[in-house]
């Protein structure tokens, strides 16, 4: 049932219509036969009476139902309005109503272009004709040439040398020039046909939109930071009629790894364009490079411009630097990372920015190859004082805020001082071990003498001293009172910093010097010898005198001999003069000086005293003598006094009993 017979039914069913009559057609005529695609075109359906009621009449191919217009009751004909078509150039036409179709028919010629719009896509470098065909005879055909901007011109106004033929009235080419293909990218060829349409003339248009293959860039940045997301989209042509291109990335000339790969996805832009996304959720620095993406159509392959992409950021310094005190060559150093920044610079705590003088010396190097930018810091000499927490800043123009590191700088100084390196026996010595501070970790002091730690003993006597500079040192001080030979030695302080990682000392060497306590000896009798041994501690002595109990100096001869000096090592620095002496008389008895000298030091002479004396021969010696007159004068001087006495309490006291005693003593003596 077609739509004819349906309106039919539902008028009958509405009582608004009496049963369909057949129509008798007539003819079917229109102005002209010839016509451009799109024209309206009245179409006149007669009828061989006047119908009896409002009937619906069509324009038929007989396969397709075309227009239609509804025929009022008394009328002997219907106009119908049709839309020529390309596809219905030289199709026979009939009127219907109904079941029933006119048997006359209308045949149109409907000029129209081959094709209406059509992209065209080339090779850099290539050249292209295309060609404007109608399917009908035109008058004429002509072209122009319109740029992006809309603006239509002449093919020879233009700086584009297009060259064109045109061939009959059906076909007219154009073939763009091969050293001019990227002006037209996107740009507008637009051939015009002018046909005969109706009773005068008429035009159609083709339109040529040009589409180069090439590939670019479309999303992303220059620089992202550190483990922050990085995207960057890559575009390309795509011509459907040939199917996607294969496409390819690169960083660094590399091809994509596979899980590289599998961060990209695809995107439709339009019908001539898609992309691709390089999506990376948290940025590193191997993925700081030149970017490449390659569409490969075909046997050709279309490469985008170099896309470099920086991950910018700091290479962590170590924490924390130790530098030894002094020291001029060491260097702290940062590395920004991605691009060349547009200022670095080192600050102190402060806040106050550095800049390169006699003792500093600041340098920046960047590597376009590794993508670093390193700026070195250099103290001339790096002091103590110069502890600190140093802040590399790198400031970029796209950036607000800089990229900033720190790294705290300890001198490591380790000082002994000590009240002379050669003292004097008995005398009181110390020792000052002045040390920087770490300013991180507690720092550990450790003593030892000749390489061995110091024992508890020694340790008790350790204080804590105060330094002039105590913002930046400590010090620990060890005291003796009375050194003695014992005591010499190779003293070592030992600084460990961060936690025994870091590591730093300070030598000193003790010597003392002094003679032995004096002494005294006992010679054999006159005419035998007498050896006389001297001891001094210290180092080696440069030379030994002797002196005689006169402090005369004693040379080698008949009365005395000099032997050569010796010095010992173990277990203690010691300075050994012999002197050996024959004993004469009692002038050589007496206290003897030996005097050890050094070339350098304080105390550069050091002595000791030895008494020699003589031992008793068994003669009768002048000094006995004497000693026993005195003792008779004594015992004479006590019995007169007893005498007197008895005289006085006792008359009966005897004379020869008197006289009896006083010969008795007088026998002893």
């Amino acid at each position: 049932m077609n739509r004819t017979m349906l309106v039919e039914l539902v008028l009958l069913f509405l009582g608004l219509a009496t049963p369909t009559e057949t129509i008798s057609f007539t003819g079917i005529t229109a102005s002209h036969l010839t016509w451009n695609k799109g024209d309206n075109i009245a179409i006149t359906c007669s009828f061989s009476a006047p119908i009896a009621s409002a009937a619906l009449i069509e324009i038929t191919d007989e396969l397709y139902d075309l227009a239609e217009n509804t025929a009022q009751a008394g009328t002997t004909a219907v106009i119908i309005m049709f839309t020529a078509m390309a596809s219905r150039n030289q199709v026979p036409l009939k009127c219907k109503s109904g079941g029933t179709v006119s048997s006359s028919s209308i045949t149109f010629t409907i000029n129209s272009m081959e094709r209406e719009q059509q992209n065209v896509f080339y090779h850099k470098g290539e050249e292209t004709t295309i060609s404007c065909v109608t399917k009908t005879d035109s008058v004429s055909i002509t072209w122009q040439y319109k740029n992006k901007l809309g603006i239509p011109e002449n093919l020879d106004a233009g700086s584009i040398g297009f060259s064109s033929q045109s061939t009959g009235s059906k076909l007219s080419s154009v073939t763009t020039p091969a050293d001019d293909v990227e002006k037209i990218d996107g740009n507008q060829l637009i051939c015009t046909a002018t046909f005969i349409s109706g009773s005068s003339q008429g035009t159609l248009q083709s339109t040529f939109t040009f589409y180069m293959y090439r590939v670019w860039w479309v999303s992303g940045v220059s620089a992202v930071a550190l483990s922050t997301p990085l995207e960057v989209g890559c575009q390309y042509i795509v011509n459907y009629a040939v199917g996607d291109p294969t496409v390819t990335w690169t960083l660094n000339d590399n091809a994509f790894t596979p899980a590289q790969t599998a961060a990209i996805t695809t995107e439709n832009v339009n019908d001539i364009n898609k992309k691709q996304v390089y999506k990376v959720p948290t940025a590193q620095f191997t993925d700081t490079g030149t970017y490449g993406c390659k569409a490969a159509y075909g046997s050709k392959t279309v490469t985008s411009e170099p896309r470099s992409i920086y991950v910018r950021g700091s290479s962590a310094p170590q924490s924390n630097m130790f530098l030894k005190d002094g020291d001029s060559s060491t260097a702290i150093k940062c590395v920004f990372r991605g691009d060349k920044p547009r200022k670095a610079t080192w600050k102190g705590s402060n806040g106050e920015a550095y800049a390169s003088s006699e003792t500093v010396v600041i340098k920046e190097e960047y590597d376009p190859t590794a993508f670093t930018h390193a700026i070195t810091l250099t103290r001339v000499p790096w002091r103590p004082e110069n502890r600190d927490v140093y802040t590399c800043e790198a400031t970029y123009s796209d950036q607000p805020s800089p990229q900033s590191t720190t790294i705290k700088v300890v001198i490591l100084s380790v000082k002994l001082s000590a009240t002379s390196t050669i003292m004097e026996r008995m005398f009181e010595y110390s020792i000052t071990c002045e040390y920087a501070k770490d300013g991180t970790s507690k720092e550990v002091i450790t003593w030892s003498k000749d390489a061995i730690e110091f024992t508890a003993d020694q340790k008790k006597i350790i204080s804590k001293g105060t330094p002039a500079d105590s913002i930046n040192f400590k010090s620990e001080v060890y005291t003796v009172t009375q050194v003695t030979p014992s005591d010499s030695g190779t003293y070592h302080c030992q600084v460990a910093y961060n936690s025994g990682k870091e590591t730093m000392g300070a030598s000193t060497n003790l010597r003392v010097r002094g003679g032995e306590d004096d002494k005294t000896i006992e010679a054999p009798e006159s005419g035998k010898t007498a050896y006389l041994t001297c001891k001094v501690f210290g180092d080696a002595a440069h030379s030994v005198t002797w002196y005689n109990p006169e402090g005369q100096v004693i040379v080698s001869g008949e009365t005395y001999e000099i032997a050569p000096l010796n010095h010992v090592q173990s277990p203690v620095a010691i300075n050994i003069a012999k002197l050996t002496v024959k004993v004469t008389d009692s002038n050589t008895a007496g206290k003897y000086e030996c005097r050890m000298t050094w070339r350098s030091g304080i105390p550069n002479t050091s002595k000791q005293l030895i008494e020699l004396k003589l031992k008793d021969s068994g003669g009768i010696t002048t000094a006995v003598i004497v000693g026993v007159v005195i003792a008779a004068v004594v015992v004479i001087m006590l019995l007169s006094i007893f005498i007197f006495f008895c005289k006085k309490r006792a008359k009966s006291c005897q004379k020869d009993e008197v006289h009896g005693n006083i010969n008795t003593a007088s026998e002893q003596i």
